[in-house]
Order: C-alpha cells, then sequence, then structure tokens
C-alpha cells in the first residue's frame, strides 16, 4: 500500500542495548584509527603562537597574570602595545588601538597543566590534543545516532575521523581548544536531544536533570573558546525543526544551554576581549562593516570547502587543491593575489551551486524524520560559521560545522544507494505496487558521480591532503627551527642584547625569536625587533647618521602581506611623512607606494655599533649577523628565507 507523505514512517528507531554497544565499539575503533592517521602530529613541536605562550609561561611575554586563565591574551591595546613595539613581540607598524585577546579559560587551564606536568615535554603536549580529538570522534558519533539512523550516523563517524582540517588543531598545540570545544559540544548535542526528545532507553535521571546536564556540557565547551558558539546555532535549529512543544516550549528547552553562553559574552564583553584594529580578522562588535565585507566572500569559501573536503585557505587551493585545468578555468594569466582570492570565491559559488543539486537529489530517499534531523544540522552547520568567519577561511574553522557537514554527506551517500535499489523517502517501491520504480533509479544513477566524488574526497582525499598539509607544517617548523641553529647566530653571546632582524620571513623567526630560543634551551636575548615581516623583496640599507638606518625597497612595498595586516589595517595606510615614536625607536616614512612604505627611516636610541645590537638577517643558510655599514654607507639586506629543514 502506498503511503502519503503525512502517514510517512520514521526510519531512525531506538537501537537495542547491543546493537547500542556495537555501534559504541565502532566508534571507538574508529577513534583510534582516526589517531593512527594523524600519529605523526605529536612530533611537529611548537609553532607560531605556542611560542607567545611559552613566554607567558615563563613570565618573558610583555604584560603578567597570563597563567593559568589568559593564555590567549595575545596583544593588548594602549600602553602594553608599546611595550610590545618595545620588545618586538608586534612590529612596528602596529596601531596603538590593536588587541588580540581570546576568552579561551579552559583552553587556558589544560595548556598551563600541559607545562606544570610535563615540562618542556612536547611530544606529551602532542598526545594530550590526540585524546581530544579521539574524544571529539566519540562525541560526534553519540550525537549523529541519536539524531540519525545507524548507517549515516556510521558514515558520518567515519568521515569526521579522516576529515583533513583535523591537521592544524593536532599540530598547533594552541588551537586544540576547538577540539575541546567539539568533543563538548557533541556531547551537548547529545544531551539536549536525550533530554528533549527521551527514547525508551533514556535513564529516569536524563529526564528529569538532562537540562543541567546540558547547561554543564555548555559551559565546558564555551570556556574552551569561541567555536562553541556554533553549537547554540545546532540546538536552536533542532527546536526549530524537530523539537516538540509551543515555540514557548521550545524557547525553555534552549535556556540551559544559553545560561553559560550568555555568560561568556557577558565576561567576554566586560573584561575586555575581543579581535580588532586588524585587517585580516574582523569583530563584528567593533568593526561590524569590516565584519560584513569579509562574511559575504568567507562564508561562501567555507561552506564549499566543508561540503566538497577542498582546503578552505585560498593559498591551499591553488598551490594543493586544484588540478593545472581547474586552475587555468578560474585564474587569469599573470595573477595578482587579489585574482586568486576572486577565483575562489567564483569557485565557492559553483561548488554551493553542485551542492544544492546533490541535496535536491538525494532528498527523495531520505524519510520525514531524517530530513527534519538533516536540515536542522545544516542550518546549524551555517549559522555556525559566522562566528568563525571573524578569521581569514581555513579548514580548521570548520571543525564544528563537521556535525552537521559529515551527516548531511553521510545522508547523501546512503541516499544514492537507496535510491539505486529504488527506495524512496516515504517507502519502498517495488514493481506493480504503487508508483513505478524507474524515477527514483534514476535520481540514484544522477547521483552517482556525485557520491563517488563524496566519497573518494571526504576519505582518501582528506588522508592525503591531511597528511600532505601535515608534512608541510612539520617541514615549517623545522625550517623556523632551523633558521636558529643553521646560520651563525648561535655563536656569539645573545643573552640580554637587542636583537634587530631586517628581514623577517616568518612570524615565529621575524616576532618570537627569542622564545624559539627559549625552547632550545638557549640564553634569550632582552629584546627581538623585526624591521620587515614577510615581505618578499629585497631592500638597501643606508646609515645617513650613528643612529640611523634607512630602508628601502628594491620593489615593493611594506604592509600587502596577511601576516603585516594583522597588525594594521587597509583604511590606515601610512604616507611619505607620517612618524611613529617609541621610547627606543622613532620610524618616519619616507616615501610611499599608495599608503603602503617604500622607504623607511629607523632612529635608535643609540649608536648602531653599540655591542649591544646584533643585527641579523634570514637566509637560506640560517640566521646570519648582517655588517651594519658605516656612516654614509649602505648594504644590502637580501630577501627573507628560511633553510631547508634538516631530515628527521
Amino acid at each position: 500500500m502506498k503511503l502519503g507523505p503525512d502517514v510517512t514512517p520514521r526510519r531512525r528507531q531506538p537501537p537495542s542495548q547491543l546493537e547500542y554497544k556495537r555501534y559504541l565499539a565502532f566508534v571507538l575503533v574508529v577513534a583510534v584509527i582516526g589517531i593512527a592517521l594523524r600519529g605523526s602530529a605529536v612530533y611537529v613541536g611548537l609553532m607560531s603562537d605556542d611560542f607567545m605562550q611559552l613566554g607567558m609561561l615563563s613570565g618573558t611575554y610583555p604584560g603578567s597574570h597570563y597563567a593559568p586563565f589568559d593564555l590567549y591574551a595575545f596583544l593588548r591595546r594602549g600602553e602594553l602595545m608599546v611595550a610590545h613595539v618595545e620588545q618586538g613581540t608586534a612590529p612596528w607598524w602596529s596601531v596603538p588601538e590593536l588587541h588580540g585577546t581570546v576568552f579561551r579559560p579552559l583552553a587556558s587551564v589544560l595548556m598551563w597543566l600541559d607545562h606544570a606536568i610535563a615540562p618542556g615535554k612536547v611530544v606529551i603536549w602532542h598526545v594530550h590534543s590526540m585524546l581530544w580529538f579521539g574524544a571529539s570522534i566519540v562525541a560526534l558519533g553519540l550525537a549523529t545516532r541519536r539524531l540519525l539512523p545507524r548507517s549515516v550516523a556510521m558514515l558520518a563517524v567515519v568521515l569526521y575521523a579522516c576529515d583533513a582540517g583535523m591537521v592544524s588543531p593536532l599540530a598547533w598545540l594552541a588551537n586544540r581548544c576547538v577540539l575541546i570545544c567539539a568533543t563538548f559540544g557533541f556531547l551537548t548535542v547529545w544531551a539536549h536531544v536525550q533530554w528533549r526528545d527521551p527514547d525508551p532507553h533514556t535513564p529516569t535521571w536524563m529526564h528529569r536533570r538532562g537540562g543541567l546536564l546540558v547547561g554543564v556540557l555548555m559551559a565546558a565547551c564555551i570556556s574552551a573558546g569561541e567555536y562553541g558558539l556554533g553549537i547554540v546555532a545546532y540546538l536552536g535549529a533542532w527546536e526549530l525543526f524537530v523539537g516538540h512543544g509551543q515555540a514557548r516550549q521550545r524557547l525553555r528547552g534552549l535556556v540551559p544551554a544559553l545560561i553559560p553562553v550568555l555568560l561568556y559574552l557577558l565576561a567576554h564583553k566586560l573584561l575586555g576581549y575581543g579581535t580588532f584594529g586588524a585587517e585580516v580578522y574582523a569583530d563584528p562588535f567593533h568593526t561590524p562593516s569590516g565584519y560584513a565585507k569579509w562574511a559575504t566572500t568567507r562564508i561562501p569559501q567555507l561552506i564549499a570547502s566543508a561540503f566538497w573536503s577542498i582546503p578552505a585557505a585560498t593559498i591551499h587551493v591553488f598551490r594543493f587543491g586544484l588540478s593545472a585545468q581547474l586552475e587555468q578555468t578560474f585564474v587569469p594569466p599573470d595573477p595578482t593575489m587579489q585574482d586568486y582570492h576572486s577565483a575562489h570565491v567564483q569557485l565557492a559559488w559553483w561548488g554551493i551551486a553542485a551542492a544544492i543539486v546533490v541535496l535536491l537529489l538525494a532528498r527523495h530517499a531520505w524519510y520525514a524524520d531524517e530530513r527534519k534531523a538533516l536540515r536542522a544540522l545544516g542550518v546549524g552547520a551555517v549559522l555556525g560559521m559566522l562566528p568563525v568567519a571573524v578569521a581569514p577561511p581555513h579548514s580548521r574553522l570548520l571543525i564544528i560545522a563537521q556535525l552537521g557537514v559529515c551527516a548531511i554527506v553521510a545522508a547523501a551517500l546512503v541516499a544514492c544507494v537507496r535510491l539505486l535499489l529504488g527506495r524512496a523517502g516515504v517507502a519502498p517501491l517495488q514493481s506493480g505496487a504503487g508508483s513505478p520504480v524507474w524515477p527514483t533509479r534514476l535520481r540514484g544513477l544522477l547521483l552517482i558521480p556525485f557520491a563517488g566524488l563524496l566519497a573518494w574526497l571526504h576519505t582518501i582525499g582528506d588522508v592525503r591532503w591531511g597528511n600532505e598539509y601535515l608534512r608541510h607544517l612539520d617541514e615549517l617548523q623545522a625550517a623556523n627551527v632551523a633558521a636558529f641553529t643553521a646560520g651563525d647566530l648561535l655563536s656569539q653571546p645573545l643573552e640580554g642584547r637587542d636583537v634587530v632582524i631586517l628581514n623577517g620571513p616568518s612570524q615565529s623567526v621575524g616576532l618570537y625569536g627569542e622564545y624559539v630560543l627559549q625552547s632550545l634551551g638557549q640564553p634569550m636575548p632582552a629584546t627581538w625587533r623585526p624591521l620587515a615581516l614577510g615581505c618578499d623583496f629585497p631592500m638597501v640599507a643606508t646609515r645617513p647618521a650613528d643612529d640611523t638606518l634607512e630602508l628601502f625597497v628594491v620593489q615593493g612595498s611594506w604592509m600587502h602581506t596577511a601576516g603585516e595586516l594583522f597588525f594594521r589595517r587597509e583604511d590606515q595606510p601610512l604616507w611619505a611623512g607620517d612618524v611613529l615614536e617609541y621610547p627606543s625607536l622613532r620610524v618616519e616614512i619616507l616615501a610611499d607606494d599608495n599608503g603602503h612604505p617604500s622607504r623607511v627611516l629607523f632612529r635608535f636610541d643609540r649608536s648602531l655599533d653599540d655591542p649591544s645590537f646584533v643585527f641579523v638577517v634570514a637566509t637560506k643558510q640560517g640566521l646570519q649577523r648582517w655588517p651594519v655599514p658605516a656612516r654614509g654607507g649602505r648594504n644590502v639586506v637580501p630577501l627573507p628565507r628560511l633553510p631547508k629543514a634538516p631530515p628527521k
């Protein structure tokens, strides 16, 4: 008998106790395999922000009171910004109002415990991150099984375990916070559904105390970082599309999760957290127009990246992700960086259009309750991208969204099989009974190429790309460390001296040199100040006075790269004649290229021949001492380069 849409049977049946135990065993096995696939991440070492946190914990970073709760307060505006520029943890072009602090007390405490329990044992710290990765796999497995059939849930767990976006939080200790958010956040979704829509196996205590558990889990999630705001989007979407009762009851169901989130946002505001003053990070509360400008391009990029499992960062799309034929299609000849960004946005919209086609074909195989759950997960995943759109697109920002994306992709793969078998979302179809089978199977045939591509990209493709990116991060980190050990820097006494690096090739080398040296067990200089950061151009230096160094670029100018624009917005140019004054340094812009400095005068507080100064340049042979020209003389500053990382 043909069933109408209004009597569509529910496909998700509560599992028996035995089935549930087998499912949990499967999830645990996948978690172990997922950890094994990324096992080499434990040997990466420290990266970027990790060096800043090392300085905070040792008390050598500008400012105070970082440990144990405030290890993500990287830059604070006002007087402390002057101290950052003086020490070199921020470059000379930083704006005074630059502020880069994030409220992540739980993640901070766990980082502090790493250093307290296992000081200097970086591998153990990475193993700690691996355990959170495994825990997030289990948490996602619990949430998806509570919402969807076993086949879809199992596939979703596999897809999540393979996801390439996990590489960054596994290799980068400071980014572990997103795995903590994911673990407690996915458990929050599971607990919320258990409490609001109990099945026969739901414990009695969950009926009475489920709201309390939801609140505790949500508090743990949001205290690990702002990524947890994406979980609220899932809960709200579930109440909207799946929840029971009147609107007032559904809103009341959100109260346990909203209380800790509102307290977090209140503390975030009152304690002065946020990121503003930078171009590449746009806080919606402080620079709403800047955030809106970036969000219109970043969110499509994130959506396409999540669904098709391609790199989210533009540089990764065109360096690692696309074939030469596709790049020629989207990128014009002799492209600029803006051309690449525009091509990435265009590619993203094509990806979204293809995703819509997939969903339109697959929806015919989904049952009514599956459609509701998937709609909630999809809307929650997209809305959850709004908070992370403050940062440049990167796959690491999509881990919370993977709960919804992996479920939808898994459901599309299951739908392809159902359609090929002649089964639609209203009831199995048989020859001679009800509607003809051929339209259903035709949809399945049309879905095959999409399903095959999705299956490959989210498994084999993700594992390959993730491991390739992991090797890239490992080599980059090793090259940054080699810069300090390969050159002649360590052949001279550094303790208490003022190091001036003329051409920092990366933030680790250009800004955090003293903390890299600290991690290597070497004496620390008093300051480590960059004059240029990430600028891929040669410079010529002259010495017009005893205490003065003048730099002018051969071709190019400052303040074009993302690394530079973290410290100053594009709408705050530096023109010829502008002067920046610091206690020990005066910077005057002598020439500019449309607001981008091209000739800069640096006047220090003493003679450049003072023995407390150490001038260095980054070369392929490592950090080398740079001979300061005699008064009236000149010297070349080479292109900033890192040495080749030694084989491990």
